[in-house]
């Protein structure tokens, strides 16, 4: 992800940054390439530092961590073990007694004792005190909203990874309308969508809300409720592909939609068709929100709704929101899902989400799904 780490440092310079500490799994993995194998079994255990300064990038793992890094070859000029970890007859390295160790030596090394220093904003605090502690000399900064708006335009690499999870997640999506049906529990049905992804070696399932009824009026879990006459079945579920993920939402119905739901989810379509037509370059997040809230506000005077919208990357959910609060402005690059929702108390929900690339000219929509309500 060399274009990531040169965007990063365009930041640093802006902002006069000696050194940049990134420790959060996404954030490692983003900048470096590294993904460590204790992630899986603990991966709130911060225990690893990607390094960035203006010419170099160094690594700080456990020794235990050497497998996953000549599996991944991180784009780093410089790697540091810590911590025992014996292996037979294995070569002569150094490898220092703790993570604060290593780091210590590699800031010195570098110069920059005493330089401004950027946080990772999910570093645990214990461990910024530590660091503080360590580097008296130098002065600290949050540096999350640098790492947003880096993370906030997609490399084509990163832009492929999410178009490889959509494909997984339409996949999934198809198998299963050919066995749901009235009487399975939303449980079976979320399961149908699972076993289809599991299919694909390395791909899982990041999230599934599937709640039919009046109970989807508001997000939750599948549930033991069976799908009856009526329902109306909001489906909405990610997809991780090589830590990239997609989300989509499609509107199921038990039986014969009403009127009243056909006109609903007519107006949610073309609500969401006409943002996703706006999503270029140079156009503000909030007021793409106001193009399709306003579009479904106008048929339907009680709708109401915060959200029409999100980016989506390694996280299910990133900036830009589509909110009325959200000034950003939309770059080349972003990709960003259009939410056209409806929650409705007493009667359920639709939503209708697709995944968009902002590009210099027409939005690319990933999603291919028809976007019409399927009769189960």
């Amino acid at each position: 992800m060399s274009l990531n780490l040169c965007r990063l440092r365009e930041f640093m310079k802006r902002e006069e940054l000696d050194v940049v500490l990134i420790c959060s799994p996404e954030n490692i993995y983003h900048f470096s390439g590294f993904w460590g194998k204790n992630y899986i079994q603990d991966r709130d255990v911060f225990y690893a530092f990607h390094i960035v300064t203006g010419k170099k990038s160094a690594l700080i793992i456990p020794k235990f961590e050497k497998g996953m890094f000549l599996l991944y070859k991180p784009k780093v000029d410089k790697v540091l073990y810590y911590g025992e970890y014996p292996v037979q007859d294995e070569p002569k390295e150094q490898v220092y007694e703790d993570l604060l160790s290593a780091l210590d030596s590699f800031i010195h090394s570098e110069g920059l004792g005493e330089g401004r220093i950027g946080l990772d904003p999910l570093m645990p605090w214990p461990l910024v005190e530590k660091v503080k502690e360590r580097f008296k000399g130098s002065s600290f900064f949050n540096v999350g909203c640098i790492f947003r708006a880096v993370r906030a335009v997609k490399t084509d690499e990163e832009i492929n990874r999410i178009r490889k999870a959509v494909e997984i997640a339409e996949s999934a999506f198809r198998d299963m309308l050919k066995e749901v049906k009235a009487g399975l529990t939303e449980l079976e049905v979320a399961s149908l969508l699972a076993k289809s992804v599991a299919k694909t070696v390395g791909a899982d399932i990041k999230f599934i809300d599937l709640e039919s009824g009046e109970r989807s009026a508001f997000p939750s879990e599948p549930s033991i409720n069976r799908l009856k006459d009526g329902d109306v079945v909001r489906v909405d579920f990610g997809v991780e592909w090589k830590h990239y993920c997609c989300d989509i939402s499609r509107v199921l119905v038990v039986g014969e939609p009403t009127k009243e739901q056909i006109a609903m989810h007519r107006a949610l379509d073309e609500a969401g068709k006409k943002v996703i037509r706006n999503m270029k370059p140079g156009v503000k997040a909030c007021d793409l929100y106001r193009l399709g809230f306003n579009h479904v506000k106008e048929r339907f005077p009680k709708y109401r709704r915060l959200l029409l919208g999100h980016g989506i990357g390694k996280e299910i959910h990133e900036v830009p929101d589509l909110t009325p609060w959200d000034s950003t402005t939309l770059q080349s690059g972003m990709v960003i899902t259009s939410e056209s929702a409806w929650m409705r108390y007493g009667l359920g929900a639709m939503n209708i989400e697709d995944v968009v690339v902002v590009t210099e000219g027409e939005p690319e929509v990933l999603s291919t799904l028809d976007r019409g309500i399927y009769v189960v």
